[in-house]
């Protein structure tokens, strides 16, 4: 028994041997693995791994400096001015003005001048011919306003055109407040306030101070607007001059020699004809200069006015009646200027011109 049992042992041994499976894997897989694996105190350089798109950031590439680019300056552009310098500007008529009218502003005023207006009551033509005949007789009038830097103010009030004939309407007969509201020549006066005020308006939008009391001029027929224009609207005159007025200076009084001295000639009827009462205070303190030619006889109308009624009372002849009437204003402390040109007929002189300005020049600031 005993000599069996090595041989026994040998026999299982060999049996076990057999029964198991060759193997490429080391005996020891511990120590196998631990061989294969580079050492943990050992860096090796490796690729840079990349980042999740999460959490990844791109390199900021930085631009190369560019040239800051030259701007040329922007040219400033003047706006458009309301009303030009140097240029008659013409004005449509609404539903105020009723005519048309037109303004010039000498090309040498500046936002620092105070602007004066100056207005020729121009009785024109009808509308197929007003712009060529106002703008004709004020470029005769254009020179001495930038000389003496007024602005113009021109209505053209229409005359002998279709129904509406009437040499003498600046002579303010009774139908100028008694015809109805939409008669061409009614209340004349507020349609040339409609014009003071629109222009009056348009020159201080763009900068100019403007004096709200105007200067009138006018000669001949023209001088009948300055003088019943001032009557009419007294507030809003600062000084006028009349010439050539062929005796039929407006007197502010009611009656002379017990005898009622009615429109145009007087006031004896103005708060009936006018509807309101005569500013006579004002009209008083108007400085007002009328002029004539010494010779100025042969322009003799006063058979078609009311004057025929008073020239034995004035005078015969219209030198005579003009005489007499600046004389009798004057003894009504009127300010009031008179001045007669030897030698001169109905003619509207540049000397006449001239000393109209030098006149007005001691009513300005």
């Amino acid at each position: 028994m005993k000599r069996l049992l090595p041989v026994f042992i040998l026999v299982v041994m060999t049996l076990a041997a057999c029964s198991t499976e060759p193997s490429d894997r080391p005996v020891n897989p511990t120590i196998a693995e631990t061989q294969s694996a580079e050492p943990t105190n050992t860096t090796k350089p490796t690729d840079t791994p990349l980042l999740s798109a999460t959490n990844r950031t791109e390199p900021t590439a930085t631009p190369s400096p560019t040239a800051t680019p030259t701007t040329s300056p922007t040219p400033t552009i003047a706006p458009t001015p309301i009303h030009p310098r140097g240029e008659i500007i013409r004005h449509a008529p609404n539903e105020a003005s009723d005519y048309v009218w037109f303004s010039y502003l000498p090309d040498n005023f500046s936002t620092d001048d105070t602007v004066y207006i100056l207005i020729n009551g121009f009785q024109c033509c009808c509308p197929n011919d007003q712009d060529e005949g106002t703008r004709g007789m004020m470029n005769s009038y254009i020179n001495i306003a930038e000389k003496h830097k007024y602005a113009l103010l021109f209505p053209a009030i229409p005359r002998n055109c279709g129904a509406d004939v009437d040499d003498w309407v600046f002579h303010f007969p009774d139908y100028v407040f008694t015809s109805p509201i939409d008669h061409p020549f009614y209340r004349i006066d507020l349609k040339v306030n409609a014009m003071i005020d629109e222009l009056i308006s348009m020159l201080e939008e763009e900068g100019y101070t403007v004096h709200k009391k105007v200067f009138l001029f006018g000669w001949s027929i023209d001088s009948h607007f300055a003088n019943r224009y001032s009557l009419l609207q007294p507030h809003r005159v600062e000084a006028f001059a009349a010439g050539g007025t062929a005796g039929e200076i407006t007197i502010p009084v009611e009656v002379i020699v017990g005898v009622s001295l009615d429109m145009p000639l007087g006031v004896g009827n103005f708060d009936t004809l006018v509807g309101e009462p005569f500013k006579v205070d004002l009209y008083m303190d108007i400085p007002q200069m009328f002029f004539w030619g010494e010779q100025d006889l042969e322009h003799y109308h006063l058979e078609k006015t009311e004057y025929q009624n008073w020239k034995n009372y004035w005078g015969k002849d219209l030198v005579t009646a003009l005489r007499k009437q600046c004389a009798y204003l004057q003894s009504l402390e009127m300010e009031v200027t008179c001045k007669e040109y030897p030698g001169v007929e109905h003619e509207f002189t540049p000397e006449m011109q001239e000393d109209i300005f030098k006149y007005f020049e001691q009513f300005r600031d």
